[in-house]
């Protein structure tokens, strides 16, 4: 992909970490909230690759640190980074086209990204977080397509609807 959509994936995931707040608030079923701002570096790994969605992952985390301070530095950066390396690496081996396996990916990087914070954080209940978890995953899921639909959007403007990328769509 171009240095556009890289611009425009990145920045979407950072608005979503900087408005993770709000939108827990507004999209919440009771206690489960989505998680917009791993939605969006999922989106960012799986159109643009492991690298740069380590590096927005990173820039993701170090917003989403200073939103939950009990949980620590080191968890938050180490679980963002992850997500965004693993959506990256599964780029090359997911069929994209299908919304079923974009919506898969999501709930599989949501939880993954909750597991790590859970190993750095762990809670003496693990049912209460499990399901929790579960719940944010799903919320996070059902969002999903509202931004691989803008992540597509501008990386099939970018190269031109001839050479639409496999984001689905």
């Amino acid at each position: 992909m171009g240095l556009l959509t890289f611009a425009v994936v990145a920045l979407m995931a950072v608005l979503a970490a900087i408005c993770q707040p709000a939108i827990a608030q507004t999209l919440s079923l009771g206690v489960v909230f989505p998680d917009v701002a791993t939605t969006c570096l999922v989106v960012a790994g799986l159109l643009l690759g492991p690298t740069e969605a380590l590096v927005i992952g990173f820039v993701v985390g170090l917003i989403s640190v200073t939103q939950m301070g009990h949980v620590g530095l080191g968890g938050v950066l180490v679980s963002r980074c992850l997500v965004g390396l693993l959506a990256g690496h599964a780029s090359a081996r997911v069929y994209m086209n299908s919304g079923l396996a974009q919506v898969g990916v999501v709930l599989a990087g949501v939880l993954a990204g909750e597991t790590v914070l859970f190993a750095f954080n762990p809670d003496p209940s693990v049912f209460p977080w499990l399901w929790a978890a579960l719940g944010r995953a799903l919320l996070s899921a059902l969002v999903a397509p509202v931004f691989f639909r803008i992540a597509n959007g501008m990386a099939a403007w970018e190269l031109g609807d001839a050479h639409r990328p496999s984001l689905g769509g």
